[in-house]
């Protein structure tokens, strides 16, 4: 379908404002991946360095909340996208696992304070990994874990800010 395939590229080369809807830039990392429920039409926006890249130039754009003293970041590379994936991937996995499941949220936690130890290792302090790694902490120190949503129809996670958090 020509019409199907124009929409894949456009939303893997483009960049806009709601592609920042998580409420925080770790949370919009983890967005990158859309569709995430449907195996068959998943698509994953950071693909290369390259496009980590440009989501990065995006974000200094969108998440001036956040990184107001960040005016670019440095260009990320292969290794880095690595570590940038496993800790978009953990920072998932922590967020929609079961809280009531004491075992699993700890080891969930384990494995995301791994991540970003490993992130952070031999990192220049403007890179996006280095952000991100801020970004979830600056998030869980002031947010409940509670308040942290999976939209049920698109995958998204986002912070709910509604006043009974029952967005």
């Amino acid at each position: 379908n020509q019409r199907y395939a124009s929409y894949i590229c456009c939303m893997k080369g483009e960049w806009m404002k709601h592609r920042f809807s998580g409420g925080a830039l770790a949370l919009d990392l983890v967005n990158t991946v859309v569709r995430r429920g449907d195996a068959s039409r998943v698509l994953d926006r950071l693909a290369s360095a390259a496009d980590a890249n440009l989501f990065a130039e995006a974000a200094v754009e969108f998440r001036t909340d956040e990184l107001a003293r960040v005016f670019e970041f440095t260009p990320i590379s292969d290794l880095e996208l690595g570590k940038l994936l496993e800790l978009r991937e953990r920072i998932y996995a922590y967020v929609v696992l079961d809280q009531e499941n004491d075992a699993a949220r700890l080891l969930a936690l384990s494995q995301l304070l791994g991540a970003s130890e490993r992130a952070l290792a031999d990192c220049r302090p403007n890179s996006l990994l280095v952000q991100t790694v801020f970004s979830w902490m600056r998030r869980n120190a002031r947010e409940k874990r509670a308040r942290m949503r999976a939209c049920p129809a698109c995958g998204w996670i986002f912070l709910d800010k509604s006043r009974n958090a029952s967005r």
